[in-house]
C-alpha cells in the first residue's frame, strides 16, 4: 500500500510540473510574438518615415531647381561651355594697336555732355558708368589690350554708345538682340528695336556700316567660341544685358568669358535689381559650376546696378587702384560699406575687394557735373 500510494503520489508531482512547464512554455511563445509583432511594426512604420521623408526631399528638390543646382548639379536648362570652347583668354589675337579713335573726339564730347539722352534708356540711369568705362578704356589701351566692344541685349543703344565711344578704329563693335523675334523674350525683360538702334549710332557720329556684326538671335543659339565663328578678335569690353532669367544669365556670361581677352572687363547688368533675382542666382551658378569659363572672376566695381567683373587678378588691382585714387571719382566711388568710429569695412566678394558708386543717380556730384566730367575724359 504504501508503494503505490509513494506512486500516485510521484506522479501527481510529474504532471504537476509537466502543467508547470507546459505553460511556460505557451507563456514564453506568446511573449515571443508579442515582441516580434511590435518589432515588425516598427519597422514598417521608419520605412514609411523614410518614405514620407524621401518623398519630401523630393517635392522641396522639384520645387526649388536652383537649391538644387547650387549644391549638386545644375537644371538642364542650363547650357555649359567645353573647353575647347573657351580659349580667348589664352589668345594672342589681339586687334592691332592704335591711337586713332572711331568716334570723332567732338563728338565723343557732344555725347558725353548729354547727347546720350537723345538714346531711349533701359532700366536705369548710367551717367556714372560713362567717365568711368573712359578710364578703364585708357587703361586697357595702356597696356596694349586691344579688342571687340560688344553688348549682348542693347534695346535702343544707350550703353552700347557709352563702349563705342571708346574704341579706336581697329576694334570691331558686335551687338547682339532678339530685336525682331521678341517671341523669344521669355522674361519680358527688354525691347530692343533695331531700327531706333542704328538710328542711335548716328548721335555720336557713327555709321551702321561700322557695326561688325549685329546678331539678331536668342543668346542661347550663339556658340560658346564666338571669336572663331564671327571672325573677330576677343573682347576687350563686353556689357551682358539679354535675358534676366538665372539659366540665362548663366549662358551669357560664359558667352562674354569664353571670348574675353585676358584683362578685358565684363559688366554684367541690372545686379540686385528687385525684378530680376535671376541675375545674381546666375551669376553665383555661373562662379560655382561654369568650369573653365569661370575659372579666373574677379569683381571690381557696382555703379548704378552694373557689375564690373574682369579675368585677371593683376588687371582687377589695377583697375581698383585707379579709380580708388583718382580724385575726380572720389566724390561718387567708395572702397567702404561703411565709416564708423569702430572701424571701416571695405567691400569684398568673392574674396576680391571691390568699389561701388554711391548711388545710382551718381552720389554727391549732379548729373550735370558728371557729364562734364566724362567729356573731360574721352580720348
Amino acid at each position: 500500500m504504501a508503494t503505490e500510494s509513494a506512486s500516485r503520489s510521484s506522479l501527481r508531482i510529474r504532471h504537476t510540473l509537466f502543467g508547470d512547464y507546459h505553460r511556460s512554455f505557451v507563456r514564453l511563445l506568446i511573449l515571443l510574438a508579442l515582441f516580434a509583432a511590435a518589432f515588425v511594426s516598427q519597422i514598417l512604420l521608419l520605412s514609411h518615415q523614410d518614405g514620407f521623408s524621401s518623398r519630401a526631399t523630393m517635392a522641396i528638390s522639384a520645387a526649388s531647381p536652383s537649391t538644387a543646382a547650387a549644391t549638386s548639379s545644375l537644371p538642364l536648362t542650363h547650357r555649359r561651355a567645353g573647353t575647347s570652347e573657351c580659349v580667348a583668354s589664352r589668345s594672342t589675337n589681339f586687334a592691332p594697336a592704335s591711337s586713332t579713335p572711331k568716334v570723332s573726339l567732338h563728338d565723343q564730347q557732344q555725347f558725353a555732355r548729354g547727347g546720350y539722352k537723345l538714346i531711349a534708356r533701359g532700366s536705369g540711369e548710367v551717367t556714372a558708368c560713362g567717365p568711368i568705362v573712359s578710364v578703364l578704356s585708357r587703361l586697357q589701351h595702356s597696356r596694349n589690350l586691344y579688342g571687340t566692344l560688344g553688348e549682348f541685349g542693347v534695346h535702343h543703344g544707350r550703353f552700347t554708345g557709352f563702349l563705342f565711344i571708346t574704341a579706336r578704329d581697329t576694334e570691331k563693335l558686335i551687338v547682339g538682340d532678339l530685336f525682331g523675334q521678341q517671341d523669344k523674350n521669355v522674361d519680358k525683360s527688354g525691347l530692343g528695336d533695331k531700327r531706333m538702334f542704328m538710328r542711335g549710332l548716328l548721335t555720336y557720329g557713327l555709321h551702321p556700316r561700322a557695326i561688325h556684326a549685329v546678331i539678331e538671335a536668342s543668346t542661347d543659339e550663339l556658340p560658346f567660341d564666338l571669336t572663331g565663328k564671327a571672325l573677330m578678335e576677343p573682347f576687350r569690353i563686353v556689357s551682358v544685358d539679354a535675358s534676366h532669367t538665372a539659366a540665362f544669365t548663366f549662358n551669357d556670361l560664359q558667352l562674354a568669358f569664353c571670348n574675353l581677352l585676358t584683362g578685358g572687363i565684363v559688366i554684367l547688368d541690372d545686379w540686385f535689381h528687385s525684378t530680376w533675382p535671376g541675375v545674381v542666382e546666375g551669376f553665383y551658378q555661373f562662379v560655382d559650376h561654369a568650369g573653365v569659363a569661370a575659372k579666373d572672376v574677379y569683381p571690381f566695381l557696382i555703379c548704378e546696378s552694373k557689375l564690373f567683373l574682369t579675368n585677371d587678378k593683376e588687371m582687377h588691382q589695377l583697375y581698383y587702384d585707379t579709380l580708388k585714387s583718382m580724385p575726380e571719382f572720389q566724390s561718387f566711388v567708395s572702397p567702404y560699406a561703411h565709416e564708423k568710429d569702430r572701424g571701416k569695412l571695405e567691400y569684398e566678394m568673392l574674396g576680391h575687394k571691390y568699389l561701388k558708386c554711391v548711388s545710382r543717380s551718381g552720389g554727391n556730384m549732379q548729373v550735370k557735373d558728371l557729364q562734364q566730367l566724362w567729356a573731360g575724359l574721352v580720348y
